[in-house]
């Protein structure tokens, strides 16, 4: 997957940034004969501004910077660049979701993307439209997903614009999405804000990618699921195919809803080719029209 791929490299850069910085914030600290560090020291001549802009840090600030304002920066990078990657993915994914209607041209199909965030457009396409389904043994439904992820994006709105602070209205979307999740997802009142500042630091880094690695697992298995679960009900309500109940028997009825724990799917051509056979495994319940 590409964009998982992305994200696995923004964090292994991070990590490595991280070291560096532990490693030069432990050599200024242990070592007493570095008196200063210029920014401009190193540009070659031909580079530099006859007044160039210059900070020279003493050994203590140079500590100080690296146990606290680099590290906040490395990891508010992280935070901006890994949610934009998932809006990239997202944006994407609604793009084919788009393209299934012939009746868009390429111009009206650029327009829905550039408002992709405009009124939830996007997120309403992807579960109300596609219909996305819950993966199996998962407690969060696709909507508390996405709730979470908008929080997310909230928190990358008031880095970018509002130096990670949030204002009235970041805090009262966050209240909104939140008032729709359970309480060990609040993000408010979790230890990644305090007070009115999101707090950025090594567990923050870790912290976002267990969630950003989790979530696209979540869309990988719920895009999965949902066509498994589509074409099922596509294939059973054909009449070329049936479903084969526990007991051995037949159901001879339309399905309408399926709701299973794990699936296994095996397909079975009879020898006249007339037939095949669809055996799902663990299927907890079936609705029919009939």
């Amino acid at each position: 997957m590409k964009y998982f791929s992305e994200t696995i490299e923004d964090y292994t850069s991070t990590a490595l940034l991280l070291n560096a910085v532990d490693v030069a914030r432990k050599r200024y600290q242990s070592n007493p004969e570095i008196v200063k560090l210029s920014t401009t020291t190193n540009i070659p001549p031909e580079l530099k501004f006859p007044n160039d802009p210059d900070y020279t840090f003493g050994r203590e600030e140079l500590v100080s910077k690296y146990r606290g304002d680099i590290i906040r920066k490395i990891a508010s990078d992280y935070l901006i660049k890994n949610i934009s990657t998932l809006d990239a993915l997202l944006e994407d994914i609604y793009s084919i979701i788009l393209k299934t209607d012939n009746s868009m041209s390429e111009k009206d199909i650029g327009k829905k993307i550039r408002a992709a965030w405009s009124n939830d457009n996007l997120k309403r396409c992807i579960l109300d439209e596609l219909d996305i389904q819950q993966p199996p043994k998962k407690k969060s439904t696709p909507e508390m997903s996405f709730e979470v992820y908008q929080c997310w994006r909230e928190l990358r709105h008031a880095l970018v614009h509002n130096k990670g602070k949030l204002g009235t209205k970041h805090i009262n979307r966050l209240q909104q999405f939140e008032s729709r999740l359970p309480k060990e997802s609040h993000l408010l009142k979790s230890h990644l804000i305090k007070g009115n500042k999101i707090v950025l630091n090594f567990d923050s880094v870790l912290i976002l990618r267990h969630w950003v690695y989790s979530f696209i697992f979540y869309l990988d298995y719920s895009f999965h699921v949902t066509l498994i679960y589509k074409r099922l009900l596509d294939y059973v309500n054909s009449g070329n195919i049936h479903l084969v109940r526990s007991d051995g028997k037949k159901y001879e009825g339309q399905i309408k809803e399926v709701h299973f724990e794990e699936y296994n799917l095996k397909l079975k051509r009879n020898i006249d080719g007339s037939e095949i056979n669809i055996q799902l495994d663990k299927i907890t319940n079936y609705k029919g029209l009939d």
